[in-house]
């Protein structure tokens, strides 16, 4: 009975172990489906070197993968995570292991099975054996890409406002009702003399005088509890320095629309303020500088010159005549011309390439015109530090550069005035009466130098006896009761007593009362009065009563500044019509470039002289001038000064020698003709009588006079060749080259002569024919008597309308130069060249000389069919 009870006890534990086991498999399935179907994956990896995946999760499938393959070990937690991010996971493990951290999370990447790349959070935790030693390690896996997406937008969100607000040239800060800095950008840190870390918490009280900083918290609260924005002009101590500046305060609304703080722009406006105060222009003029400091533009720009969003005032769109709002999406070369748009490309891509910001001026041109734009171009960068898009801060300088322009043409004739002039010049404190300043001229005057200048007062420039007289004269003009003090008593370092007349003028330098004194030495003022008014005289008689012709040219514009009355002769154009007009209208079109080359190689010094430039006078004549030239600097600009001869004359009178030398040529040809007809129709006819006579005569004096007679035949027949050879005449060119051929045959000379057929079929004109004949005679006289040479080929071929004649032989060679003007030969070849209107080439060196003559003519051929 006890046994019976006994298994009977056992088998009812055994039932209630079962019922605990089903239960507690029902508990582990629906564990598991809830842990298959929640969008964490979990993880159990093996605390080795490859961390094999022991258990996973079926919401792994969301990443394209199935359990089996990274249980199986078919797939490998390796091949899914970059390899860069599991030596970061397994670091970050070993690190935690170190400290004794038992849960640690991490973020790192998983490639999809898809090739798409997620971004996870794992929560990892770490498995323990019996004996305390690691082995598994327990993670959840959560899909965070969007929320790192979002996340990155943001960060891009972000430096684009930083590069946007580092990149301005302006101070820009955001301060609350209590006039505490809560944010400030590098360039208005730096114009406080400090840095971001060390201003931002501050106050306005800690950085300004408390007067200025009491007016700017007022303003700033202003602007918060109106929510109304303000802009001042302030002289402000900025920096330790008093400077102009334009202070904009906008106020900044939070997300429950509420203003707790205003953002302050402060742009630095000291060279446009005192510019402005300098040049007294109207108030008309400074209200449009003044409202040109607000046109202001911030572009983002992809790296291929799209525009992808464009902030500017409305202001813009009227000056220039576009609207920004429609900007958006378009590309420069769709705003711009080609030229600009491609300028501004080029700019972007530097920015993109290099990394760094720049900034540049350059010429816009908008459909009211055309305006100086300063951009300064930045990167904008993502968070893995790579440039996406490049953004602009644009501002119209136009009125700036109009202004810089007008007060460096004023510093330059202040500087001018101040140290080139003969008076001296003396800066003087009011209340000291120490000498502050003091110009060259009265340096030179007094003997001292500059700096002892400044260790001097009134009374030690002035002898002792008229001390009082002269400090009641200064005293007098500082109250203002009188500007020139006549007669003036100054010593100078070696004690002579000069007088001068002293003009003052009351100023405020270095935030004293001064007054500026002009000395005046009437000595030697009169004496250079008197030098100048002579040497304008001899200027004037110079300049006006010059036979060449003078102009005085911008070098910039091309414009006339000046010319003389002989150039107004030259090119008769009145003086008032010369000084609206440019170098190209004085020049034809086809002429432009070549005198623009002539015009910039005078400029830049390659040569000083332009020889024979084409001029179109006021009536449409051409005269030709050589033009020398000389740079200067007049008014601030850079100019040409050219000097004109006038050739016209000089080209008549040689074109008239030109002629008479041609007919003279003629002439001497008709008159060999002539003498060689002579010879052979009269002397050369009874030197052959009397050989027959003498012939006769065979009892007298022998053979020995028939010989000679017979000679003497020979002689004249070669003098009749050489004088005119009547083949030329009767036969044409080709026919009389022939007999030159022979010429050199009987010299020992191997002659060859190469002729198209088609010349050999044509006569040409009889001054083209003697011409050529002429220079081939000469060309072969000459081989002949200097080369040495052993061969001589003559070539004559026809190119287009031209005939062209080459002489070449293998002879010593020459140098040109030197054989220039020496002799008759080259001087003859020269001078037939130029009555046919022909191109001349002669070129030499041992071995070979060769002579080309090209020139055009008619090639008139009879016989159609040998033409073809």
């Amino acid at each position: 009975m006890n046994k019976k009870h006994t298994s009977d006890t056992d088998a009812g534990k055994l039932d209630a172990l079962r019922n605990e086991l089903e239960e507690t498999q029902r508990s582990l399935q629906m564990l598991m489906s809830i842990v298959n179907t929640s969008p964490a994956v979990v993880c159990l990896w093996q605390m080795t070197d490859d961390l094999p995946v022991e258990f996973i999760s079926d919401s792994i499938e969301q990443f394209g993968y199935s359990a089996d393959e990274l249980r199986s070990g078919e797939i490998s937690f390796n091949d899914i995570v970059p390899p860069e991010d599991m030596e970061h996971l397994k670091a970050d493990s070993l690190e935690y292991f170190d400290q004794g951290i038992e849960e640690y999370t991490t973020d790192y990447r998983i490639y999809a099975k898809s090739g798409e790349v997620r971004w996870v959070k794992s929560r990892n935790t770490v498995v323990r054996d019996s004996d305390d030693q690691v082995t598994h390690l327990q993670g959840i896996i959560l899909d965070i890409t969007e929320e790192r997406t979002t996340l990155i937008a943001l960060q891009q969100s972000e430096e684009k406002y930083r590069a946007v607000v580092e990149s301005s040239g302006e101070a820009i800060c955001t301060l609350n009702a209590d006039g505490v800095f809560l944010f400030m950008n590098a360039v208005c840190a730096q114009r406080l003399g400090g840095t971001v870390e060390q201003l931002v918490g501050k106050t306005l009280w800690d950085v300004f005088p408390k007067e200025f900083a009491d007016r700017e918290a007022i303003r700033a609260q202003n602007a918060i509890g109106s929510g109304q924005s303000n802009t001042i002009e302030v002289y402000a101590p900025l920096g330790g320095e008093m400077r102009w500046y334009q202070i904009s305060m906008e106020p900044i609304r939070e997300h429950d629309q509420q203003v707790h703080s205003t953002l302050v722009i402060a742009r630095d406006i000291h060279e446009h303020k005192t510019a402005l105060i300098a040049l007294k222009t109207s108030e008309e003029h400074l209200q449009a500088i003044m409202a040109s400091l607000h046109q202001t533009a911030i572009l983002v720009y992809t790296p291929d010159g799209y525009i992808l969003s464009c902030w500017a005032s409305s202001e813009m769109d009227t000056r220039y005549g576009i609207d920004t709002n429609a900007l958006a999406g378009k590309h420069l070369r769709d705003v711009f011309p080609l030229e600009i748009a491609e300028m501004r490309l080029q700019s972007i891509n530097n920015v993109y390439k290099s990394g760094w910001s720049v900034r540049d001026d350059w010429l816009a041109t908008f459909p009211n015109g055309q305006f100086w734009i300063e951009t300064t171009l930045s990167p904008l960068k993502d968070p893995d530090g790579n440039i996406i898009n490049i953004v602009a801060f644009a501002r119209d300088i136009t009125d700036r550069k109009q202004t810089e322009k007008l007060l460096k043409q004023s510093e330059q004739r202040y500087k001018a005035l101040f140290e080139g002039t003969s008076e001296g010049i003396l800066v003087a404190d009011i209340e000291t009466q120490k000498y502050l300043f003091a110009n060259p001229a009265i340096c030179e005057m007094m003997n001292y130098s500059a700096e002892e200048f400044l260790e001097m007062t009134i009374a030690n420039s002035h002898p002792p006896e008229d001390l009082d007289h002269v400090v009641e004269c200064f005293q007098a003009q500082a109250r203002g009761d009188y500007k020139v003090a006549t007669n003036i008593p100054f010593q100078t370092r070696d004690g002579k007593v000069i007088y001068a007349d002293v003009s003052a003028r009351l100023i405020k330098f270095e935030g004293r009362g001064c007054a500026v004194g002009f000395i005046h030495d009437l000595t030697e003022t009169r004496r250079a009065e008197e030098q100048l008014r002579q040497s304008e005289q001899r200027y004037r008689t110079l300049f006006e009563g010059a036979n060449e012709g003078i102009l005085v040219v911008d070098i910039e514009t091309r414009k006339l500044v000046f010319s003389n009355p002989a150039v107004q002769n030259m090119l008769k154009y009145r003086k008032e019509e010369l000084l609206t007009m440019s170098i190209e209208d004085w020049h034809r079109s086809e002429d432009i470039e070549h005198v623009m080359n002539e015009f910039y190689a005078l400029i830049h010094g390659e040569s000083k002289l332009a020889p024979a430039i084409p001029f179109v006078t006021g009536d449409g004549e051409i005269v030709f001038a050589d033009v020398g030239a000389t740079i200067i600097r007049l008014e601030g600009r850079d100019c040409i000064v050219g000097f004109l001869r006038d050739l016209t004359e000089a080209r008549r009178t040689e074109e008239a020698l030109k002629i008479a030398h041609v007919k003279l040529m003629a002439a001497r040809d008709e008159e060999r003709k002539h003498l060689a007809a002579e010879l052979h129709d009269s002397v050369n006819q009874k030197l052959v009588a009397l050989g027959m006579q003498l012939g006769k005569i065979t009892n007298v004096n022998g053979p020995a006079p028939t010989k000679t007679c017979n000679e003497l035949i020979a002689d004249i027949r070669g003098i009749c060749h050489g004088l005119y050879p009547p083949a030329l005449e009767a036969l044409g060119l080709i026919p009389a080259m022939r007999q030159l051929k022979e010429y050199g045959k009987s010299a020992g000379i191997i002659t060859t002569i190469q002729c198209d057929p088609v010349i050999e079929r044509v006569r040409l004109a009889p001054e083209i024919e003697i011409a050529l004949f002429r220079i081939a005679q000469e060309a072969v006289n000459n081989v002949i008597r200097h080369s040495g040479a052993s061969t001589i080929d003559i070539d004559l071929v026809r190119y287009k309308q031209k005939l062209v004649m080459a002489i070449v032989d293998n002879g010593a060679g020459f140098d040109i130069k030197a054989e220039e003007g020496k002799g008759l030969g080259l001087s003859s070849i020269k001078d037939r060249a130029n009555a046919i209107a022909a191109k001349l080439t002669v070129s030499s060196e041992p071995g070979e000389t060769r002579i080309e003559v090209s020139v055009k003519t008619e090639f008139k051929e009879t016989n159609q069919k040998e033409e073809q």
